[in-house]
């Protein structure tokens, strides 16, 4: 009796019959065969097979294609070679791969599982682009803003760059092209890191404005190192800033009046975006820098220091000096600001002696004037600006006391005569026959919130004097 061996080689056997198999194997040559080859402008890709294959099953599975995607060309077969003439010609100095996977079926039906994958040049009479120099030299020591110049034998592709060039440490970066497109200029968005190896890289895909690939990677290091001294605050003084330029009056920051500018000294060039960050008052007071040189900047306060309260000013170690190094500790200074506090000096009834004290709860006898008018006149101890002026009027009263069936006074009239001294027209007010008597409480309110002038001085507590009316 015959034997007849299976072999079931991805095909379908035929159950009812003997059929004689070959065994032998699939191998699929190439040109180009060595990675990364370069071959003529005028060579053809070619595959050529051990084993009839299927032609159509063939010529599905070849591509050749760049990095802008697949290329075109016309196949034709001489034997069990497959050529690829490309149309149009192939791209010079550009890399390109030559693929061959899946699944092929030989002509006599068995299927083979193909893995070809082969990048290639196309050469040609000029030599592909190259880097030419770079800046500084490889692990050469830069400045924290010294940009990394690199400088390429032709015009090349920006877009490309952006994609093929890194850093490490990853850092944010812009490259700024010379008209020519040769040179690019790496630099830091904010700055390098001082103290720190950077390596870069331009990879081998990097291409020429001309699409041709540079082929060979290029990659150097530097080191960042402008100084390694800490900053430190040498002084802090009082400035007044006017007309562009600052003039020093002289002292500590102890004089500070109302809106003077905190002058700051350091022992070199600092960052001002760290500044910013590390400086602050407290109380807090609103306001902005002005950098008078590298080294030395003002704070210039949009509100006025608070009277009678010792500020702290800190600067934190957080500060940088250009090259990125921090100060060693905080620096700290507290202050109190020169601003005096505001009080009355007398307050004068018409047609009387002034009154020099206050908030007494004996009541002081006044006259009124005709029209049952109060007059008065109060003196300060500062002077007050004009907006002050038009303010401080509506922020005294005087109230009806007793009896409280009184009607409340009003405000007539309000005038300055000069810049520390106000006078008041109340009316509305009442006289009393004998033995009654009418009482009135003339307040002037103290605190931050009451009557101050825009030097920073205010009335630390209210004043008020409680008037009976006579009727002499």
């Amino acid at each position: 009796m015959r034997r007849c061996s299976w072999l079931l080689l991805a095909w379908p056997a035929a159950l009812g019959a003997c059929t004689l198999i070959s065994l032998e194997q699939l191998r699929v040559s190439s040109f180009p065969s060595a990675r990364n080859q370069v071959i003529s402008p005028t060579d053809l890709i070619r595959l050529e097979f051990s084993v009839p294959p299927d032609r159509p099953s063939a010529e599905k599975l070849l591509k050749v294609s760049s990095y802008k995607g697949e290329l075109g060309g016309d196949l034709s077969w001489e034997g069990n070679r497959l050529i690829f003439a490309p149309v149009p010609a192939l791209p010079l100095n550009t890399r390109l791969l030559l693929s061959f996977s899946g699944k092929l079926v030989a002509a006599d039906g068995r299927s083979f599982t193909v893995a070809v994958e082969v990048p290639f040049f196309v050469g040609s009479a000029s030599p592909p682009p190259r880097l030419a120099e770079h800046q500084p030299p490889d692990g050469a020591t830069a400045g924290v803003l010294t940009p990394l110049v690199l400088t390429f034998s032709e015009a090349m592709d920006a877009d490309s760059f952006a994609q093929g060039f890194s850093l490490d440490p990853d850092t944010d970066f812009r490259a700024a092209w010379s008209a020519d497109s040769r040179t690019v200029a790496v630099s830091p968005r904010d700055r390098w890191a001082s103290l720190t190896l950077y390596r870069w890289e331009v990879r081998d895909t990097v291409r020429a404005s001309t699409g041709a690939e540079l082929g060979l990677p290029h990659s150097g290091s530097f080191l960042v190192q402008e100084d390694s001294e800490a900053p430190a605050v040498l002084g802090a003084e009082p400035a007044i800033f006017q007309n562009g330029s600052f003039s020093f009056p002289g002292g500590t920051l102890n004089e500070l009046r109302a809106f003077d500018c905190i002058y700051l000294r350091f022992s070199e060039a600092v960052s001002p975006s760290s500044l910013q960050e590390a400086f602050s008052l407290d109380p807090s007071i609103r306001g902005h820098f002005i950098q008078a040189d590298p080294d030395e900047f003002a704070f210039v306060p949009e509100e006025c220091y608070q009277m009678g309260k010792t500020h702290q000013l800190r600067i934190s170690s957080e500060l940088e000096d250009l090259a990125g190094n921090r100060m060693a500790a905080d620096y700290r200074q507290r202050f109190l600001p020169d601003i005096p506090v505001l009080t009355v000096l007398s307050i004068t009834p018409f047609g009387q002696t002034a009154l020099t004290s206050f908030n007494s709860p004996d009541p002081v006898a006044v006259t009124l004037a005709p029209g049952q008018e109060l007059r008065l006149g109060i003196e300060f101890s500062a002077a007050f600006d004009p907006d002050s002026m038009a303010t401080v009027p509506f922020l005294v009263s005087c109230e009806n006391f007793f009896p409280a069936s009184l009607l409340q006074p009003a405000l007539r009239q309000a005038a300055w005569p000069n810049s520390t001294t106000l006078e008041l027209v109340f009316v509305g007010l009442a006289t009393a026959a004998a033995p009654a008597q009418c009482y009135y409480r003339l307040t002037l309110p103290g605190g931050s919130g009451g009557i101050g002038n825009a030097s920073g001085s205010y009335l630390e507590d209210s004043v008020w004097v409680l008037f009976v009316e006579s009727s002499d």
